[in-house]
């Protein structure tokens, strides 16, 4: 592989009269770019001994000056008789030191860093690593050798969520069009997406707040009934795992939109998948309970009630782990509807979740199949129908409200799936 060469840089500095003649006796004197503050440049690289300044030329018209690195400097070179020469202004070595800013000196979101690699001013493309001292709560600002006060966000423009900056955790962040970009983190939590981290334990509350894990990974414990999983998580990484040590409720809502749009009593050792949406709404893209069986199948004989006589039908089912499935073999099983209820009964144990399941299903009421209902499948071996009632986008569905005439009961076509 062939390396090209670059032109020398000049060893020592040589002014000239307007004459052309070396400016002997002249000087040099240097200031911050842009300013009429004196700033210093050295004798040598090791930038322990200063110039004078103004420099006075030697006999030759010559000097030592070096700079330092990434600061912008203003030359005003005079003659021996203070007349000016020249003004240049904006002299800079660039150089590249380190992308390291070592370890802020903030609080949780606002962070405070002292760049080696020093500038005058922030450019776009100026990347840095640092190590916080907090995690962050919310959205976040970066302050670089006191250059100001400029917010931290996500590549796709929206503010940092909670824990997307953890304490000790290397940071990442690049400077582009007015704000710090937050690139990677350490440990693969917060804004990476895709990556869970440790797990993090945050006790059951009405709103309990997966944003605040420092992962996305959670063990929720106690058993006080769930309604949120909270505002402070990030779009950015909206995916959560979350199991239970305790038996609780999750709640059913437009903040909590659940399977079957339907409470789920949750068991100690139950879990699922959750996406944030934003605004303070989840969603549970999968439950799954903790018992587990063997892959199972058979049938059994289901008793339809709420009829003019008992209607019965052939029922098979499938376990597969966790989850039961529940399908007519043989035919639809309908009759003549004598109450406002239907419930089905004769389900074996091997079928019979460890705690009521709820899901969505169809039924036939008043002659007609296509109805949207709940079948609300209890641990005593009895599945409750209800008919669809629902008075907003994620209201419960009610176990009840079939029509006291015509045909009522479950087409041929009719399933249903829950977790044991």
């Amino acid at each position: 592989m062939t390396t090209a060469a670059v032109l020398s840089p000049s060893p020592i500095q040589k002014f000239w009269a307007n004459d052309g003649t070396p400016l002997v006796g002249g000087t040099v004197t240097t200031y911050a770019a842009g300013t009429s503050t004196p700033i210093a440049t050295y004798t040598d690289y090791t930038a322990l001994t200063p110039n004078s300044n103004p420099i006075t030329l030697n006999y030759r018209g010559e000097a030592s000056i070096w700079l330092l690195p990434n600061v912008a400097y203003k030359f005003v070179v005079n003659d021996s008789l203070g007349n000016t020469i020249s003004t240049t202004d904006q002299i800079t070595v660039s150089q590249l030191l380190t992308l390291f800013a070592g370890v802020d000196t903030g609080i949780a979101n606002n962070y405070i860093v002292n760049f080696i690699a020093s500038f005058s001013a922030l450019a776009n493309g100026i990347v840095l690593y640092f190590v916080p001292a907090n995690n962050n709560t919310g959205a976040s600002t970066l302050n670089v050798n006191g250059l100001g006060v400029i917010p931290i966000i996500n590549v796709d423009g929206s503010a940092l969520g909670a824990n997307q900056i953890t304490a000790g955790q290397m940071v990442e962040v690049v400077y582009y069009n007015g704000n710090w970009q937050l690139i990677t983190i350490s440990a693969f939590s917060g804004s990476t997406i895709g990556t869970f981290g440790i797990s993090t334990t945050i006790p059951s509350a009405s709103t309990t707040d997966l944003g605040s894990a420092t992962a996305h990974v959670v063990l929720v414990t106690g058993t006080t009934t769930i309604t949120s999983f909270g505002s402070s998580a990030s779009l950015s990484a909206p995916i959560y795992m979350v199991r239970f040590s305790g038996a609780l409720t999750l709640t059913a809502g437009v903040a909590l939109i659940l399977p079957g749009a339907a409470n789920i009593p949750v068991q100690a050792g139950d879990s699922l998948i959750a996406q944030y949406l934003g605004s303070g709404n989840w969603t549970v893209l999968s439950f799954q309970a903790n018992s587990w069986k063997p892959i199972q199948y058979g049938s059994f004989t289901g008793t339809l009630t709420g009829m003019s006589g008992s209607t019965t039908g052939t029922v098979t089912y499938l376990i597969t782990g966790g989850t039961i499935r529940l399908w007519l073999n043989g035919g639809a099983i309908t009759g003549t509807s004598n109450t406002t209820a239907m419930t089905m009964t004769g389900l074996p144990a091997a079928v019979t979740p460890t705690s009521a399941r709820a899901v969505s299903t169809f039924v036939e009421n008043n002659s007609v199949t296509s109805n949207v209902g709940l079948a609300s499948v209890s641990s005593s071996s009895v599945i409750t129908f209800g008919i669809a009632t629902v008075s907003g986008s994620y209201t419960p569905i009610n176990t009840s409200g079939f029509t006291n005439s015509g045909t009522k009961g479950l087409g041929a076509d009719w399933t249903i799936s829950y977790p044991l």
